[in-house]
């Protein structure tokens, strides 16, 4: 109960910083990602309690997920966005004006969570109290990877959905937009001054928000009706664990960013190629997935 609550404080802290500035102004970027990872927690935990997952060990691991994520997300942002800091790099601590990675969180939290398991399971070697410990820290390194797969799975039950409403954050911060169009969903940006452009932008924001809503709630509606068949045929509910769900949606998310992307009107590119850093690194880990994701049913089919 104790992490449960230094859980919450975490989560409180979060808000704070990103809800009020230094001039005490609320800020509708940071209220929105609060409640996306609010969100996302809960739904991602109700998943685990149907799993077996104790309650104090989910918050145990998702206090080093978020700070892993937290830190991966800004840092990821930096690196490949370092153009805009160039001229000022003390705007790089200035998280509650934007600049959040989707990508750099995912790796950033797979870090936390693995700091976690491997921290957890070392020290219960180490003191008498090992047999008291979650049953999910114990157990031999080699274990390890079966952990981080599993809570991998499970946070697909919340990631997309909380994506999906973190993303409207963009839009309160006038940032994640698309290049002109005249599209009768475009939107106008506004100026440092607040005047609104007279231009019409590609909403980049709400297709990313729409999209990865749409898998989060395919997954639920997926996974809910597949427990009520018989065993044999479960797919998705039997396979949480094997990273098959959570490697699945980094494809499908690599996937619709790879192309969003070529509607970004600024992005760091490489070479002469056409393509954004993000976007090589989006196209490589799409193909690795799928590689992998292919391997791993011709294997199934074999046995």
């Amino acid at each position: 109960m104790l992490f449960v609550l230094f859980s919450y404080l975490f989560c409180f802290l979060f808000l704070k910083t990103f809800m009020i500035d230094f001039f005490s102004n609320f800020n509708l970027y940071g209220f929105t990602i609060g409640i996306a990872i609010v969100v996302g927690l809960l739904l991602s935990e109700k998943k685990a309690k149907e799993y077996g997952i104790d309650e104090n060990e989910y918050w145990q691991t998702v206090l080093w997920v978020m700070v892993g994520g937290m830190v991966g997300a800004r840092v990821w942002h930096v690196v490949t966005d370092y153009y805009l800091y160039v001229d000022d790099p003390l705007q790089m601590i200035k998280v509650w004006n934007g600049g959040m990675s989707i990508l750099g969180g995912v790796v950033g939290g797979i870090i936390g969570l693995w700091f976690w398991t491997w921290h957890a399971a070392r020290n219960a070697k180490r003191t008498s109290d090992y047999a008291r410990l979650p049953a999910s820290t114990r157990g031999e390194p080699a274990r390890q990877g079966l952990r981080i797969m599993k809570y991998s799975d499970l946070s697909v039950f919340g990631l997309p959905i909380a994506q999906s409403i973190g993303r409207w954050g963009n839009y309160f911060n006038q940032e994640l937009y698309g290049l002109p169009t005249d599209l009768p969903w475009g939107i106008g940006i506004s100026s440092e001054l607040g005047v609104m452009s007279s231009e019409r932008y590609h909403p980049l924001f709400l297709y990313e928000s729409l999209l990865t809503l749409m898998f989060g709630v395919g997954v639920w509606l997926l996974v809910s009706r597949q427990q009520a068949m018989p065993t044999g045929r479960q797919a998705v509910g039997s396979s949480v664990g094997s990273g098959k769900l959570f490697f699945s949606y980094i494809a499908y998310y690599s996937f619709i960013r790879f192309w969003l992307d070529f509607l970004r009107p600024e992005k760091a590119m490489v070479g002469e190629t056409g393509l954004g850093i993000n976007q090589v690194v989006l196209l490589a880990v799409w193909l690795i997935i799928v590689l992998w994701l292919l391997r791993k049913r011709i294997t199934n089919y074999e046995n």
